[in-house]
C-alpha cells in the first residue's frame, strides 16, 4: 500500500506544475498563489475541527510554523512569478535544487556539516542548472532569465523554511500546524496580491477552475495527509526521493497536454541534478556502512528534503 500511495504523491506533485501553468492564464500569479494556500488552509481546518485537534496559540509553539509560513511565501510568489515565463517541465526541475540549499543552510543552522561527500554532490547537482541556464544565455529571453532566477530564488527559500522548521520544533501536532503554515502563507501572498494585481485581468474557464480545485484538494490537502502517511509506513530518506520522481512527470504532462518542448539541456541538466541529489541522500548510509565497519566517522549526516511539488 505504501508503494501506491508514494506514487500517488509523485503523480500529485508533479502534475502540480502543469496546474500552475494552466491557471496562469486565467489568474495573476500572487492572487492566484494566495487564493490557493487560503482554501487549503480552510480545508484543513474543517480537517482539524473533525478530528478534535487544536492549535496551540502560544508564540513559542506557533512562531516556527508561523516563520515557515512567511518563508514559504516568498517561495510560492516566486513560483508563481517566475513560471509565467518558463515551461512547467522547466519549472519542476529548476525547483529540484531545494536539497542542495537545504544541505548549505543546515549546514550553518543545524549542524549537519559540509564535507567533501556532500561538496561533490551540491557541485554535480548545480553544474546541471547552471547547463539549464546556459540555454538562454546570450539571447533575447530576458524574462526567462528572470524566470530561471526566481525558481532558484524559490528553491532557497523554501529550502531555508525547512531548516528552520528542524532548528526550531514546532510543539503542535502535523495537522494544526500544516494548518496554521498555509494560512500564515495566505496572509503576505494576499496583502500584496491585492494592491499590486488589483487591475490584472481575471477570466474563468474551465481549465482554470479545475487547476485551482486541483493545486487546492489534491495538490495541498491530499499530498499533505498521503505525505505523512508515508512517513508513518515509510524510511523518510526513501519518501525523501519524491523530490526526483516529480520533474519527471511535470516533463511527461508538459510534453503530452502543454506540448512544450523538451531540449537536450533539459534532460542532460536533470540527470545530473537527479544525480546530485542521489549522491547527496546516500551520504547517510555511507556514513553507517563506515560506522558499522568500526570506522569512526565525524560530522555529516543526511540532510532531510521533502521539496517535490508545488
Amino acid at each position: 500500500m505504501a508503494v501506491v500511495m508514494f506514487a500517488i504523491q509523485c503523480l500529485l506533485w508533479g502534475t502540480t506544475w502543469m496546474c500552475i501553468k494552466i491557471g496562469l492564464n486565467d489568474f495573476p500569479p500572487l492572487l492566484f498563489a494566495g487564493a490557493r494556500f487560503l482554501a487549503a488552509a480552510l480545508i484543513m481546518f474543517l480537517i482539524l475541527v473533525w478530528k478534535k485537534e487544536r492549535i496551540i496559540w502560544e508564540w513559542k509553539a506557533l512562531s516556527p510554523s508561523v516563520v515557515f509560513g512567511i518563508l514559504n511565501a516568498f517561495s510560492f510568489a516566486f513560483v508563481f512569478w517566475g513560471e509565467q515565463f518558463l515551461s512547467s517541465s522547466l519549472t519542476a526541475i529548476i525547483n529540484a535544487t531545494v536539497p542542495f540549499f537545504s544541505a548549505i543552510f543546515a549546514h550553518f543552522l543545524v549542524g549537519e556539516r559540509l564535507n567533501w561527500f556532500k561538496v561533490s554532490a551540491l557541485t554535480v547537482g548545480f553544474s546541471g542548472i547552471f547547463l539549464i541556464f546556459g540555454t538562454n544565455l546570450g539571447s533575447s529571453a530576458f524574462s526567462e532569465i528572470w524566470g530561471e532566477l526566481a525558481i532558484i530564488g524559490a528553491a532557497a527559500c523554501y529550502a531555508m523554511a525547512g531548516v528552520h522548521l528542524k532548528r526550531n520544533h514546532t510543539a503542535m501536532n502535523p495537522i494544526p500546524a500544516v494548518t496554521v503554515q498555509m494560512g500564515v502563507t495566505a496572509v503576505p501572498l494576499l496583502l500584496v496580491g491585492l494592491p499590486l494585481e488589483a487591475g490584472s485581468r481575471i477570466t474563468i474557464s474551465w481549465p482554470g477552475v479545475a487547476s485551482f480545485l486541483f493545486l487546492v484538494l489534491l495538490g495541498s490537502v491530499a499530498a499533505f495527509l498521503i505525505y505523512y502517511y508515508l512517513v508513518q509506513k515509510m524510511e523518510i530518506s526513501k519518501v525523501s526521493y519524491v523530490s526526483m520522481f516529480t520533474p519527471v512527470v511535470a516533463a511527461v504532462n508538459g510534453v503530452v497536454w502543454l506540448h512544450e518542448p523538451m531540449k537536450w539541456q533539459l534532460v542532460a541538466g536533470f540527470g545530473l541534478v537527479a544525480a546530485g541529489m542521489i549522491v547527496l541522500n546516500s551520504f547517510g548510509d555511507f556514513r553507517r556502512s563506515r560506522v558499522a565497519g568500526g570506522m569512526e566517522v565525524k560530522g555529516g549526516g543526511r540532510t532531510g528534503f521533502f521539496g517535490g511539488g508545488r
